[in-house]
């Protein structure tokens, strides 16, 4: 996952560098840069849908995790915990992925110039997501998250798709 994603972040980041040295007054941008910008603001779009979800359903499960006296309810309360965990750990990711997505929207869509461009593609390759050992929580986390932001990007309905 982490050389995928320095991949098309580097070449994210030429196209930034591209993308921010054009006319910005100019009539349209060529259509690649065109293209990429509107796929930065799709990923950003849908990477924060993801993590407002991701915040909201760990704020309600800390909620409804307690602690009682009796066996039955200890038993709940351990499970309650471990959904805790994996949610915790799933918005942690879910934000990580928002910052890297976010700033390449910025450095394609709001930089003002090639060295803002440039700063924002660095903040974004800052953050390293690296494959996760098979059956741990951060895998299950990873597909989970690969997994949802596909059916998002495949929702005609929602916003973020809409052009």
């Amino acid at each position: 996952m982490m050389v995928r994603s320095r991949a098309i972040i580097s070449v994210l980041a030429m196209v930034a560098v591209l993308g921010a040295c054009t006319d910005r007054d100019s009539t349209e941008p060529p259509a690649e840069i065109a293209a990429a910008r509107r796929t930065a603001a799709r990923n950003a779009c849908i990477a924060t849908e993801l993590l407002r979800k991701a915040e909201a359903d760990l704020s309600v499960l800390r909620a409804s995790a307690g602690d009682s006296a009796d066996p039955l309810d200890a038993a709940i309360a351990q499970a309650m915990q471990a959904s805790v965990a994996y949610s915790r750990a799933y918005a942690q990711h879910a934000q990580l992925r928002e910052s890297a997505y976010s700033n390449i929207d910025s450095a394609l869509n709001l930089a003002e110039t090639s060295a803002d461009s440039i700063r924002y593609v660095e903040q974004a390759n800052a953050i390293s997501i690296s494959a996760p050992d098979p059956g741990t929580v951060e895998a299950n986390v990873l597909q989970a998250y690969n997994r949802n932001f596909a059916r998002l990007a495949a929702n005609p309905d929602l916003p973020c798709n809409w052009e």
